[in-house]
C-alpha cells in the first residue's frame, strides 16, 4: 500500500526506534481520542512485519514497555484503550462485506488493530490481577453512561464472531490468525493466576455460560475444520510470522493441560517460531484443546466445548442421522489428518480424546482398514523417544493401549504386513515379512 506509513519496520534498529514514535506516543497519552478521531484510520494504517526471532521479539517489547506502562495508566483516565476497541467493534459490522469484495485495505487495517489489542493485552496479563485487566475494557468516560453490556463482553463475543465467520482465504488469512491469537491471549489469565480456576475467570465464565457461549458449536467445528483443511499461509506471510504462536502463551500446552495452573509454560516462547508453515490450523488445534480443558473440575456448569467434541457425528456415513450430535464432520479426513500430524504434542492429545470420549470417532478408527497410517507414526515417537517429552509418549502409550484393547483391532493389526519403506527410520536391523502386530 503506498499510502501508508513505515511504523512497524522489521529490522532492529526501527523495532527500537518505536519509543519515539509520534502515533503511539500520542495513543498513551492524556489526550482522549474518540472512537471517530481521525487518529485511529492514520495509526491503523501503518505497514508492519512482525518480529520473526526471539531477538526481534525481545527488542520489539522492550522498545514499547515505556509507552505500555503509560497506557496502563493513562487508559483509565481516556478510555483510548475502550476507543480502540469501539474501532474494532463498528468495523466488525462492515468486515463481512469486505472479506466478500476482497478490500483488502480495511481487512488489513482492522488485522493491525488485532494486533495492537493483543500486544498491550499480553502486557497487561503478565503484569496485572484479571480482575484489573477486565476494568482496563470497562472504562467509563465522565461524559457516557455505563453500557448495559460491559465493552470486555462486547469485545470477547466479537472476536468469537469474527474467528468463526471469517472464510479462510490468502486475503483473509492473517486476519484468521489474528483473531485467534488475540483469543487465546485472553483467555491467558489462566496461566498467571495460579490457585485460581478457569471457571472463576471473567473470559472462561463469558466463554462457557455468557454471550459467547452461544457460538460454542460454530467455534469447535469451525476450528477442528482448520486444522483438517493444514491449510498454509499465504508465500508472503512465510518470513514474517512462520510457526510463532501467539508470543508463547500458547506454547506450553501441555504444561497447562496436565500441570494444572500453577506455573507460567516452561518452555520458550522462541522455539515455535518460524518451524510450521501451516500456523493457523497448529493455533486452531491449540484452541479446541485449551477449551476442552478447562473448566472441568466445576459444578457450577459443564463445559459446552467438551460436549461438543465429544458427541460429533460422521458427515461420511449416510446411514448416521447425527440426532445426538451437535454438529458432522468427516471422520475421514480428520483421521487422514491426525497421522499426518501426530509427531506433535498437540494432534496426539486430540486423538486421545476423541479415542477415549467421542464413541462414534473410536468406532471408525477401531473398524479402519488403514490403521497403519495412524499406527506407525505412534511406534515412531515411541522409538525417537529420547527426542520426545514426556507427555508425548505417556499419551502415545495411552493410545495404543486404548486400541488394543479391541479384538478388532487386534485382528487387523496382526494382519497387516509392514514394507520397509514405511518404517526406514528403524534402523536396527532389515524389516522383512513382519506384521504390524509383531
Amino acid at each position: 500500500f503506498t499510502s501508508t506509513r513505515d511504523l512497524m519496520g522489521a529490522s532492529n534498529s526501527n523495532l527500537a526506534d518505536l519509543s519515539k514514535n509520534e502515533a503511539l506516543n500520542r495513543l498513551v497519552s492524556k489526550e482522549v481520542l474518540s472512537p471517530s478521531d481521525p487518529f485511529w484510520n492514520s495509526l491503523l494504517s501503518y505497514n508492519f512485519k512482525l518480529p520473526v526471532s526471539k531477538t526481534d521479539w525481545k527488542t520489539f517489547e522492550q522498545s514499547i514497555e515505556e509507552l505500555q506502562k503509560r497506557f496502563l495508566i493513562s487508559n483509565l483516565k481516556t478510555g483510548n484503550f475502550v476507543s480502540l476497541l469501539r474501532v474494532i467493534l463498528l468495523r466488525h459490522s462492515e468486515l463481512k462485506n469486505s472479506v466478500l469484495t476482497e478490500n483488502s485495505l480495511f481487512i488489513w487495517q482492522t488485522y493491525n488493530a488485532l494486533f495492537i489489542v493483543r500486544t498491550v493485552l499480553k502486557f497487561m496479563v503478565e503484569r496485572i490481577k484479571e480482575e484489573d485487566v477486565v476494568k482496563q475494557f470497562n472504562v467509563i468516560l465522565p461524559d457516557e453512561e455505563e453500557e448495559t453490556v460491559s465493552m470486555f463482553t462486547s469485545f470477547l463475543s466479537c472476536l468469537v464472531e469474527l474467528v468463526v465467520e471469517t472464510p479462510t482465504g490468502d486475503h483473509t488469512y492473517a486476519l484468521q490468525l489474528e483473531g485467534t491469537r488475540l483469543l487465546l491471549v485472553m483467555l491467558s489469565p489462566v496461566l498467571y493466576s495460579p490457585g485460581k480456576p478457569a471457571h472463576q475467570l471473567t473470559a472462561w465464565r463469558e466463554m462457557m455460560t455468557g454471550q459467547a457461549s452461544v457460538m460454542v458449536v460454530p467455534l469447535i467445528c469451525g476450528l477442528l475444520l482448520r486444522y483438517m483443511e493444514q491449510t498454509q499461509a499465504p508465500p508472503n506471510m512465510m518470513g514474517d510470522e512462520g510457526g510463532s504462536l501467539v508470543l508463547g502463551l500458547a506454547s506450553g500446552v501441555w504444561n497447562i493441560l496436565t500441570l494444572g495452573y500453577s506455573s507460567v509454560s516452561s518452555t520458550d516462547p522462541g522455539e515455535g517460531e518460524g518451524g510450521s508453515n501451516t500456523p493457523l490450523a497448529d493455533i486452531s488445534l491449540t484452541l479446541v484443546l485449551l477449551l476442552v480443558n478447562h473448566c472441568t473440575d466445576t459444578s457450577a456448569f459443564t463445559n459446552p466445548y467438551r460436549e461438543a467434541l465429544f458427541t460429533f457425528s460422521n458427515a461420511s456415513d449416510k446411514s448416521d442421522s447425527g440426532m445426538s450430535s451437535l454438529f458432522r464432520l468427516e471422520y475421514p479426513t480428520l483421521y487422514t489428518t491426525l497421522a499426518n500430524t501426530l509427531h506433535t504434542d498437540e494432534a496426539t492429545l486430540l486423538l486421545y480424546l476423541l479415542l477415549h470420549r467421542n464413541p462414534g470417532f473410536r468406532n471408525f478408527v477401531l473398524a479402519a482398514t488403514d490403521v497403519d497410517q495412524l499406527v506407525i507414526p505412534i511406534l515412531q515417537t515411541l522409538y525417537r523417544a529420547p527426542e520426545c517429552n514426556n507427555h508425548h509418549i505417556y499419551m502415545s502409550l495411552i493410545i495404543l493401549l486404548i486400541l488394543s484393547e479391541d479384538e478388532l483391532f487386534n485382528q487387523t493389526v496382526h494382519g497387516c504386513i509392514l514394507r520397509s519403506q514405511q518404517v526406514s527410520w528403524y534402523t536396527e536391523r532389515a524389516i522383512t515379512e513382519l506384521s504390524l502386530g509383531g
